[in-house]
């Protein structure tokens, strides 16, 4: 009941009802006139559903006829303690004016970004990772055949038979083989 009535006052904030601008007015009658409207209607449909309910039986009929609305008719509230809420409802229209949406929004975009750069990135080193393996498997090749070169022009002896070669000779001729 007090959350409604506090809602119901911060709707009354931006009108008070006074049309000479000066803003004392009657808000207090405004706002006991606009929280006693839905209270009141509450207490109609009480005593409604009271009187359905006495004709459907006497055990049914016991049980509403207990229920009294008598307190709620004669209930009053006072407003002039009520604080005010026009700062309040300023920062409210300040918070609604950001456009929350549109940055919650802006920032599931970035997050989902992210995920995909993640994703590229995993991908790229495993590319340079195998990229690097493939250029050494290549490097040893030539590496080897270079030596073999080097080592059989180190070890070459024009005048021997090739059975009588150096071991340099044979090994650079095994290398340039592999």
């Amino acid at each position: 009941m007090m959350m409604m009535m506090m809602m119901m006052m911060m709707m009354m904030m931006t009108d008070d009802g006074d049309d000479d601008g000066d803003g004392d007015g009657d808000n207090e009658y405004h706002a006991r006139k606009r929280t006693m409207r839905p209270f009141n209607d509450l207490v109609d449909n009480i005593d409604s559903t009271k009187s359905t309910c006495s004709a459907s039986g006497v055990a049914c009929d016991t049980a509403c006829q207990a229920f009294d609305t008598d307190i709620m008719a004669t209930a009053s509230a006072d407003f002039s303690a009520l604080p005010d809420f026009a700062p309040i409802q300023t920062q409210i229209d300040a918070v609604k004016a950001m456009n929350l949406s549109g940055i919650a929004y802006e920032a599931k975009a970035g997050v989902d970004d992210i995920s995909g750069l993640v994703a590229n990135s995993t991908a790229e080193i495993r590319t340079i990772y195998f990229g690097w393996g493939l250029s050494g498997l290549f490097s040893v090749i030539v590496v080897i055949s270079l030596l073999g070169i080097c080592c059989g022009c180190i070890g070459q002896d024009s005048e021997k038979l090739p059975t009588e070669r150096s071991c340099m000779s044979h090994c650079g001729g095994r290398l340039l083989i592999m």
